[in-house]
């Protein structure tokens, strides 16, 4: 057995690489990956030496990218070529390592969680929508009872035979069953048409068959007399009121005219004999 004294430094955990690469940036990133993605794969406890040699071929292609990724950011050309193969062999090696995470158990932490105001009061919120929402459907749900039970003609819902609570509980099924396939049929989803013809049809034989209004004699002949002396009445179109006419005219030119014969005693109309004419 190989005592730690003879082995290497990597394999004893104290160094990253057989020459050591000094405290640059690039060697701290490299250190930084290795350690991320051990601790997602739970703990160098738990990998094997395989898995430890895929988890640094996999810190070594990441910076290596990441170095490209600097490049072109600052504007400068890079292989892309290059850089899809590094990011191709990448993920195989994640793949062969499984992109799994896997928390490590903290000891001390088993009992519950400590109090916090953020976590009750997203709880609270939760539940509260939990409950509306329990409302919400049973109070749909009796809505649907009831309207169920005006459909099969029973007055008192609370008090109910077996017969007869067992018919309502069927037809409030069967309702049910119908409205969902075709609130999917509304959403444009596809529906098996002969369960909804099936449950159309039960539903049809649960529910009694409607009164027909009873129609005297007498309001029949009314009804069929009103509704032929409609067809038959002549539609004329309106027309504008007539002005009325007036009875006196206006009069003629000869009506104008003098008389042919003046009475004896009108004076002369000649200005020589008018007493008013200048002599």
């Amino acid at each position: 057995m190989t005592t730690p004294r003879h082995r290497s430094a990597v394999t004893n955990g104290k160094r990253l690489h057989v020459v050591p690469a000094g405290d640059t940036a690039w060697a701290r990133r490299f250190k930084d990956v290795l350690a991320e993605i051990t601790n997602d794969l739970g703990g160098v406890d738990l990998l094997s030496e395989g898995q430890r040699q895929l988890i640094r071929r996999v810190a070594t292609i990441s910076i290596a990218c990441e170095a490209m990724e600097g490049d072109a950011a600052a504007g400068a050309a890079i292989d892309l070529e290059l850089y899809g193969r590094l990011t191709d062999r990448l993920g195989r090696a994640l793949e062969r390592l499984g992109l799994k995470r896997q928390p490590r158990e903290v000891s001390g932490m088993n009992g519950p969680l400590p109090y916090s105001p953020m976590r009750a009061r997203f709880e609270a919120e939760a539940a509260a929508e939990t409950e509306e929402s329990e409302m919400s459907k049973d109070a749909f749900y009796q809505k649907t009872r009831r309207e169920c039970a005006a459909l099969l003609r029973f007055d008192d819902v609370d008090n109910l035979t077996a017969d007869q609570a067992t018919r309502l509980d069927c037809v409030v099924a069967l309702r049910l069953c119908v409205d969902a396939m075709q609130s999917q049929l509304l959403r444009g989803e596809a529906v098996d048409t002969n369960k909804l013809l099936a449950a159309t049809q039960e539903l049809r034989r649960f529910l009694p068959e409607p009164e027909e209004t009873q129609i005297t004699g007498e309001s029949a002949r009314q009804r069929l007399l009103q509704v032929v002396l409609n067809l038959i009445a002549p539609r004329t179109p309106r027309r504008a009121p007539r002005l009325p006419r007036w009875r006196h005219r206006r009069p003629r030119s000869k009506a104008l005219a003098a008389p042919r014969s003046l009475p004896a005693y009108a004076p002369s109309l000649s200005p020589s004999r008018h007493p008013t004419a200048r002599s």
